[in-house]
């Protein structure tokens, strides 16, 4: 599947976004899980979520696909039900108001941190992905990110945020960086792209 909502200015860029991601994808090492267990956060419209459950050997999997868009939920639904190996939870709502009755194994964040401008809601939700994971579990997140010390509001309505800010609120919460792929969009504001492999620290690594 595409990406159904793209801003112009990053539209020819999303061929790189996913390739990089598919690298950090190939680069996991989930064999130790019997049956992983995924949560995809606002990813109904990408199919990432499912891809890397097909990524995983001949495993079956589990995901959860939370998403505010019903109209996205049901163009998914077809495409995850049709995966025999994939059984599929659909979930409509905003992860504010998502509340687990498990935790996950691995999580997909890919667009909901960049559309959080408020400081406070950025780190609650970053504490909450934390418990939602098992211990030792991992989340992805894909980003604009900069160097510069305050934060850049994007005219569709994301959000670039310092490097070092953007990945202090990922240690207080009590995960560790794995794994970081980059690259550079230029315009209309220089931002790096950075998708980030985190592992949440069982309590006897803190």
């Amino acid at each position: 599947m595409r990406y159904k909502y793209v801003s112009e200015s990053d539209a020819p860029q999303t061929d790189k976004k996913t390739q990089q991601l598919y690298d950090v994808f190939d680069n996991l090492n989930l064999d130790n899980i019997e049956i992983p267990n995924i949560l995809d956060v606002g990813g109904s419209s990408t199919g990432h979520s499912l891809k890397l459950a097909k990524r995983l050997s001949s495993k079956t999997s589990q995901i959860t696909l939370l998403d505010i868009s019903a109209d996205s939920l049901n163009a998914a639904r077809p495409i995850y039900t049709a995966e025999k190996n994939i059984t599929t939870t659909f979930e409509h709502g905003d992860f504010k108001s998502f509340f687990p009755n498990t935790q996950y194994d691995l999580t997909l964040c890919l667009g909901l941190l960049y559309c959080i401008s408020e400081d406070h809601a950025f780190v609650s939700a970053i504490n909450k992905m934390a418990n939602a994971l098992q211990a030792g579990g991992l989340l992805i997140t894909r980003d604009g990110l900069t160097d510069v010390e305050h934060k850049i509001y994007m005219a569709f309505g994301g959000v670039i945020r310092n490097r070092n800010m953007y990945q202090r609120a990922f240690y207080d919460a009590g995960f560790e960086l794995i794994d970081s792929r980059e690259f550079t969009i230029e315009t209309p504001i220089k931002r790096d792209i950075a998708t980030c492999v985190w592992r949440k620290l069982p309590d006897n690594e803190k």
